[in-house]
Protein backbone atom coordinates (compact mmCIF):
# COMPACT_ATOMS: atom_id res chain seq x y z
CA UNK A 1 0.00 0.00 0.00
CA UNK A 2 1.39 3.32 -0.80
CA UNK A 3 2.37 6.16 1.79
CA UNK A 4 0.54 9.07 2.29
CA UNK A 5 2.94 10.41 3.87
CA UNK A 6 3.83 14.16 1.89
CA UNK A 7 6.95 13.84 0.09
CA UNK A 8 9.90 16.36 1.67
CA UNK A 9 9.60 18.99 -1.63
CA UNK A 10 5.76 18.49 -0.12
CA UNK A 11 6.54 19.34 3.39
CA UNK A 12 8.72 22.23 2.76
CA UNK A 13 5.91 23.87 1.06
CA UNK A 14 3.40 23.26 4.07
CA UNK A 15 3.84 27.27 4.99
CA UNK A 16 2.98 28.26 1.66
CA UNK A 17 -0.08 27.34 -0.85
CA UNK A 18 -1.50 23.80 -1.64
CA UNK A 19 -0.93 24.88 -5.04
CA UNK A 20 2.68 25.28 -4.73
CA UNK A 21 2.97 21.99 -2.56
CA UNK A 22 1.11 20.06 -5.73
CA UNK A 23 4.02 21.60 -8.08
CA UNK A 24 6.86 21.19 -6.27
CA UNK A 25 7.76 17.05 -6.66
CA UNK A 26 7.88 17.67 -10.39
CA UNK A 27 10.01 20.44 -10.71
CA UNK A 28 14.36 20.25 -11.01
CA UNK A 29 16.51 23.13 -10.77
CA UNK A 30 18.47 23.31 -14.05
CA UNK A 31 19.97 26.90 -13.32
CA UNK A 32 20.67 29.73 -11.22
CA UNK A 33 22.89 32.81 -11.29
CA UNK A 34 21.73 35.56 -8.86
CA UNK A 35 18.52 37.01 -9.66
CA UNK A 36 17.71 34.23 -12.36
CA UNK A 37 16.49 31.22 -11.81
CA UNK A 38 15.84 28.51 -14.41
CA UNK A 39 13.24 25.58 -13.29
CA UNK A 40 12.10 22.76 -15.39
CA UNK A 41 8.90 20.25 -14.88
CA UNK A 42 10.46 16.59 -14.51
CA UNK A 43 10.40 14.96 -17.89
CA UNK A 44 9.40 11.68 -16.62
CA UNK A 45 6.96 12.91 -13.89
CA UNK A 46 5.26 15.65 -16.22
CA UNK A 47 4.06 13.31 -18.46
CA UNK A 48 1.67 11.87 -15.96
CA UNK A 49 0.77 15.77 -14.22
CA UNK A 50 -2.55 16.00 -12.70
CA UNK A 51 -4.45 18.58 -14.12
CA UNK A 52 -4.21 20.20 -10.26
CA UNK A 53 -0.65 20.47 -10.62
CA UNK A 54 -1.44 22.17 -14.52
CA UNK A 55 -3.47 24.45 -13.12
CA UNK A 56 -0.83 25.72 -10.42
CA UNK A 57 1.81 25.95 -12.78
CA UNK A 58 -0.48 28.42 -14.53
CA UNK A 59 -0.44 30.53 -10.87
CA UNK A 60 3.54 30.89 -11.74
CA UNK A 61 2.93 33.46 -14.22
CA UNK A 62 1.03 35.12 -11.96
CA UNK A 63 4.15 35.45 -9.61
CA UNK A 64 5.25 38.84 -10.64
CA UNK A 65 2.42 40.69 -10.38
CA UNK A 66 1.67 39.02 -6.67
CA UNK A 67 5.35 39.25 -4.97
CA UNK A 68 7.94 42.08 -4.73
CA UNK A 69 11.11 41.22 -6.06
CA UNK A 70 9.97 39.25 -8.57
CA UNK A 71 10.87 41.01 -11.56
CA UNK A 72 9.82 38.60 -14.45
CA UNK A 73 8.25 35.04 -14.95
CA UNK A 74 8.59 33.71 -18.71
CA UNK A 75 7.67 30.03 -19.78
CA UNK A 76 9.34 27.91 -22.94
CA UNK A 77 6.52 25.21 -22.83
CA UNK A 78 8.77 23.10 -25.41
CA UNK A 79 11.32 23.18 -23.42
CA UNK A 80 9.32 22.29 -20.08
CA UNK A 81 10.78 25.64 -18.12
CA UNK A 82 10.07 28.45 -16.72
CA UNK A 83 12.88 31.64 -16.05
CA UNK A 84 12.22 33.37 -12.94
CA UNK A 85 13.98 36.91 -12.65
CA UNK A 86 13.91 38.18 -8.91
CA UNK A 87 15.52 40.77 -7.01
CA UNK A 88 17.97 39.13 -4.82
CA UNK A 89 18.01 41.72 -1.74
CA UNK A 90 14.43 41.18 -1.38
CA UNK A 91 14.33 37.10 -2.13
CA UNK A 92 17.01 34.95 -0.97
CA UNK A 93 19.03 33.37 -3.91
CA UNK A 94 19.11 30.04 -1.22
CA UNK A 95 14.82 30.49 -1.55
CA UNK A 96 14.95 28.18 -4.64
CA UNK A 97 17.50 25.18 -4.30
CA UNK A 98 15.71 24.98 -0.38
CA UNK A 99 12.26 25.46 -1.68
CA UNK A 100 12.44 22.33 -4.59
CA UNK A 101 15.06 20.45 -1.88
CA UNK A 102 12.71 20.49 0.58
CA UNK A 103 15.15 21.69 3.12
CA UNK A 104 13.85 25.33 3.95
CA UNK A 105 15.23 27.67 5.84
CA UNK A 106 13.39 30.52 8.18
CA UNK A 107 13.71 33.27 5.42
CA UNK A 108 11.97 30.88 3.03
CA UNK A 109 9.21 29.82 5.12
CA UNK A 110 8.81 33.84 5.79
CA UNK A 111 8.47 33.87 1.54
CA UNK A 112 6.56 30.76 1.56
CA UNK A 113 3.72 32.57 3.77
CA UNK A 114 4.01 35.83 1.61
CA UNK A 115 3.08 33.78 -1.39
CA UNK A 116 0.34 32.02 0.34
CA UNK A 117 -1.08 35.44 1.10
CA UNK A 118 -0.46 37.02 -2.04
CA UNK A 119 -1.83 33.62 -4.40
CA UNK A 120 -3.84 32.32 -2.11
CA UNK A 121 -5.53 28.72 -3.13
CA UNK A 122 -8.43 28.92 -5.27
CA UNK A 123 -11.40 27.77 -3.74
CA UNK A 124 -12.26 24.30 -4.41
CA UNK A 125 -15.39 23.89 -7.66
CA UNK A 126 -18.68 23.92 -6.83
CA UNK A 127 -20.49 20.50 -6.62
CA UNK A 128 -23.30 20.40 -9.44
CA UNK A 129 -26.33 18.52 -9.05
Amino acid sequence: MASALPSDAARATAAGPLWLAQLVPHLRLVHQISGRVRIQFDSASSAALPPSSLAAAAQLQRLRAALPGVRGVAFNPLARSCVIEYDPALIPDSTWPELLSGRPSAATRVWLEQLAQALPDPPPPKETR
